[in-house]
């Protein structure tokens, strides 16, 4: 069963949030992705063994689910965004 190592990402409203993505997988077929939808619209799709540095900025207070779209329900994080 995959699932994100950081599963709960605390920050406030107005931080840039710097994710570092791996996919530890040794198979190249064997895929996962960092997908968020509206307000932080974001889907980053990796192979087995790349990986991927990305930034926002945590503009819209609220609590958002992260999750790998291969992966429901095991691999889902939240994004919590405080004032």
């Amino acid at each position: 069963m995959a699932v994100y190592t950081l599963t709960e990402i605390t920050v406030h409203k107005g931080d840039k949030v710097t994710i570092h993505f791996y996919n530890t997988a040794e198979n190249a077929t064997d895929r996962h992705t960092f997908t968020m939808l509206d307000p932080y619209k974001m889907s980053y799709d990796l192979a087995g063994g790349e990986n991927k540095t990305f930034s926002f900025t945590a503009d819209t207070v609220g609590r958002f689910t992260y999750y790998c779209t291969y992966d429901l329900p095991s691999m889902i994080g939240q994004l919590e965004v405080l004032p």
